[in-house]
């Protein structure tokens, strides 16, 4: 399988985005985009060998240098979109700014670039700011460099492995093998100094197969931290692939996450972020304040029967049902318009399903060839009379239509390609004779005569 080809730095950590997504948003304009090439290639002599964010401020402008940023080794260029967000009661402002690679799909090695650009529009001089190694507040000064170096250092307390980051003397949950329950303290001391935990390695418990229950402390606030060093173990979600665990708890002191009969949600309970694989309730009703299903939410399930989504989701993340084979139908509300999707990426992936019925209308950019990559073709899908064509031509197994009943009629796939099966009865058999009054499925779509 082709490595992964892209890593996006996010100012804004990943998982509690969506609980700034209502505050006010102001956008910044990005300019004197830059950037060295592939300094592991010489195009770069002056890098410097730690990670490094160097911000300089000048009347609204902030200029903003990277050092040994990791991604793919073919990258060509980078594309950077930047908000500020207003922050909750008083709260500082938060800085969000999203860096996106443009990659050449055949290239699959990591490098370190050096990028700079400049950002406009910022009257604060200080405000929150996080990325793949820095949580933290920061301070500027006009025409004073603030340069934050990623000096950290990996230490075993108690018997758990951390990362602390000296830059802002804060931990960092590391790679553990645990077994049973997991506490993660909300601080850990060490020679004097104590460290709050604030966060979790993209990584962190790939090796944890024997966990039965993980507590998060009420400091916890980014479950995407760092990025592994062989991308063949990358999780987005921390907690996948972790195959008995029953139960995600959450501190009720956590401003950013929370937990529903084990099931771990951000603080609004309107995204899942992770359904425990090892959970052993054989069915879930999902509670409809939930508008989005994030990545590998649901995926490894294995004992789920019966799963009830909220008429309300919107959006269904990638690899979110991926490696799922017990849930003998999954049934996806009319109100989902967003299906992730990527190169080798599917919400599908490595799944099977008896049924798979999507009710809605998906958006034109959404219908690609890779929505449906990985998923067993025996499953059959069901999508709306007027849709069958679409899904046809990104699906190598089966379509049907959805007949008003509301149920899966196990009616015969249409077929575009066939001049003799173009109508249908409610049985499934071609029409020959059309002459009489009824009901008929003809090119997909419900016809009364």
């Amino acid at each position: 399988m082709r490595k992964c080809t892209l890593f996006v730095l996010m100012l804004l950590f990943l998982f509690t985005k969506q609980n700034v997504l209502n505050a006010q948003t102001r956008s910044l304009s990005v300019s004197n985009i830059q950037n060295s090439g592939c300094i592991n290639k010489s195009r770069a002599a002056n890098s410097k060998n730690v990670q490094t964010i160097i911000l300089n401020k000048e009347g609204d402008s902030i200029r903003v240098e990277i050092y040994n940023y990791v991604c793919n080794c073919g990258t060509r260029d980078f594309q950077i979109m930047a908000d500020m967000i207003e922050g909750k009661e008083g709260s500082p402002n938060l800085l969000s700014v999203n860096i996106k690679p443009v990659v050449p799909a055949e290239i699959d090695c990591s490098c370190g670039f050096n990028i700079a650009y400049t950002l406009h529009g910022i009257e604060e001089n200080r405000f929150c700011m996080t990325c793949w190694w820095f949580d933290s507040l920061v301070e500027l000064k006009d025409g004073e460099p603030l340069v934050l170096e990623f000096i950290r250092e990996q230490v075993t307390i108690d018997g758990l492995k951390y990362y602390l980051v000296k830059t802002t003397q804060q931990a960092i949950f590391g790679i553990n093998n645990c077994e049973g329950e997991l506490y993660i303290p909300d601080e850990v001391e060490y020679k004097g100094a104590v460290y709050p935990v604030t966060g979790l390695r993209v990584d962190a418990l790939s090796q944890s197969k024997k966990t039965t229950k993980i507590f998060l402390p009420k400091t916890v606030k980014n479950l995407a931290c760092g990025y592994s060093e062989s991308y063949q173990t990358v999780h987005v979600n921390p907690f996948n692939n972790c195959p008995n665990l029953e139960s995600i708890e959450v501190d009720e002191e956590n401003p950013f996450f929370s937990s529903v009969s084990g099931v771990l949600m951000n603080k609004e309970k309107t995204t899942i972020l992770k359904y425990p694989e090892g959970a052993k309730q054989t069915s879930y009703v999902m509670p409809q304040s939930v508008t989005q299903i994030e990545d590998y939410a649901f995926a490894n399930n294995t004992y789920l029967k019966s799963l009830s989504i909220s008429p309300n989701v919107y959006r269904i993340g990638t690899f979110a049902f991926s490696g799922d084979k017990s849930l003998p139908t999954l049934d996806i509300p009319e109100s989902v318009r967003i299906i992730n999707s990527g190169e080798y990426r599917s919400a599908f992936y490595d799944s099977k399903f008896d049924s798979l019925i999507i009710r809605g209308i998906i958006e034109p950019e959404y219908m690609t060839a890779d929505l449906f990559y990985g998923l067993d073709t025996q499953t059959k899908i069901y999508v709306q009379p007027s849709e069958v064509e679409k899904f046809q031509a990104i699906y190598q197994g089966k379509v049907y239509p959805l007949l008003p009943s509301d149920k899966p009629t196990g009616i015969k796939e249409y077929n575009s390609s066939s001049p003799t099966a173009e109508t249908f009865d409610l049985l499934g058999r071609g029409m020959k004779d059309k002459s009489h009054k009824g009901v008929y499925i003809q090119k997909g779509k419900k016809v009364v005569k």
